[in-house]
């Protein structure tokens, strides 16, 4: 299931890893440590440094977690392109999107871990609703396997408020 695992990689170690990887979008890609992070897009924010989970998924979306919370801080449902350099002695991960016109940059100021995942995409999801009347199980209208999709939480251009 782990491909690549770099602990602490310097600018140049994680930079290599992260077009290694991205190159051929097969795999599940995080980063974990010190960043900041901006946005720019149908609006703009910046994220102060801090401690951030960055997930880079095989179907090219891109999502940026806090320490706290279950929805990601800022995201990007699909990419156009993801590319990495080293600019001032540190990593920096481009992840941009030609329509509707979005760049997310993220600055590793400390990385602490970069990991490369094989995940299948075999499992399938069934949704079940509740009854709130008699408290049990039904299938939904339309239920069947399928994975999840969706622009995802929050507000335009993949930011949600704090």
């Amino acid at each position: 299931m782990i491909r690549e695992q770099l602990l602490s990689p310097t600018p140049l170690e994680l930079t290599a890893f992260l077009l290694r990887h991205t190159r051929t979008r097969d795999c599940l890609v995080q980063v974990a440590g010190l960043a900041e992070v901006t946005y720019h897009g149908r609006a703009a924010s910046t994220a102060d440094v801090g401690a951030y989970l960055v997930l880079l998924k095989r179907d090219s979306s891109v999502q940026i977690h806090a320490p706290k919370g279950v929805k990601p801080m800022n995201w990007q449902p699909r990419t156009d392109e993801i590319t990495a350099l080293v600019e001032d002695d540190r990593a920096v991960l481009l992840a941009s999107r030609r329509s509707p016109t979005e760049l997310v940059r993220v600055v590793f100021l400390e990385p602490h871990l970069a990991q490369a995942l094989e995940l299948t995409e075999e499992a399938g999801f069934t949704l079940r609703l509740r009854s709130p009347d008699a408290g049990h199980a039904r299938p939904a209208t339309g239920t069947h396997r399928t994975r999840a999709q969706g622009a995802g939480p929050g507000a335009p251009g993949g930011i949600r408020g704090h």
